[in-house]
């Protein structure tokens, strides 16, 4: 789920230089990517600081995850990491997605509330989601068709006693260089502290 995470993201926020390359081995793509991007700078030079923006939905009868912003922050923290690792491992030019922090440091997730019950909501409503996070974002200055916004929503069930995971959250994501947008959801056992546990098993229904 990480991982699927963080590949939307990449797609996303990273740029179009890196995802249109298909060689057969990872030399040859590092190799494709590198001539990709030095075409790429040499047309826009000026260096970027676009940001992902964060959001945290949840429908009008259900709260989020307990403790959902450490896990949010934690999970994009790593996939940051990963992506830098791997950039210059691969010799690329140093860089990764960059998030949104405050002056502490923390993530900033942006919080929305739905106007619906969670039975309300299913898999095909992320453009309804969408619309339910715009005017949380106007309101802070964001301009949701011109930045790269990932939603991660509370329609997930999770019961650690059976161990038994699901979801009906949107899950998919479009965009490009200018813009984009990323549905995902936030569930306990996704987080990153558990990425060493080899039991108990989750049941995953997906």
């Amino acid at each position: 789920m990480i991982r699927g995470v963080s590949l939307m993201v990449a797609a996303l926020a990273i740029g179009p230089a890196c995802l249109h390359v298909l060689a057969e081995s990872p030399a040859e793509q590092a190799a494709a990517a590198r001539n990709r991007l030095t075409a790429w700078h040499g047309e826009k030079p000026e260096s970027g600081e676009r940001l992902l923006h964060i959001i945290a939905w949840r429908s009008s009868d259900r709260g989020f995850a307990e403790n959902h912003r450490q896990r949010l922050d934690r999970m994009l923290t790593d996939i940051q990491s990963f992506y830098r690792r791997e950039l210059q491992r691969h010799g690329l030019a140093p860089g990764t997605i960059r998030l949104d922090r405050d002056t502490t440091g923390q993530l900033v997730i942006h919080e929305v509330t739905g106007a619906g019950r969670w039975a309300d909501y299913g898999r095909s409503d992320g453009s309804r989601i969408r619309a339910e996070c715009l005017p949380v974002l106007r309101q802070k200055g964001i301009d949701i068709n011109r930045e790269t916004i990932m939603i991660f929503t509370n329609l997930a069930s999770w019961d650690p006693l059976k161990g038994r995971f699901q979801h009906k959250s949107p899950f998919y994501a479009g965009g490009d260089w200018r813009r984009g947008i990323a549905w995902q959801l936030d569930s306990p056992e996704l987080d990153t502290l558990n990425l060493p546990l080899l039991e108990p098993l989750i049941e995953d229904g997906e």
